[in-house]
């Protein structure tokens, strides 16, 4: 794997997540994977995932670009 190729992958999951929120955001998940998040409560399975991140995308101008 080469720098520009994980370039390439992230621009392109941030263009997913703008443009579908946490319903990309989710699907790039394996259904038993978790986040990681700064407090310590990992949240763990592709829609509990999802769950926790429909707030956040809901909030006009929330985006990763």
């Amino acid at each position: 794997m080469t720098v520009d190729y994980l370039m390439n992958l992230d621009r392109a999951f941030c263009e997913a997540v703008s443009k579908n929120g946490a319903t990309a955001w989710g699907s790039h998940f394996l259904q038993e994977g978790i986040m990681v998040t700064k407090t310590g409560d990992n949240i763990v399975t592709e829609q509990a995932i999802y769950e926790h991140m429909k707030g956040f995308f809901a909030i006009k101008g929330n985006t990763l670009l």
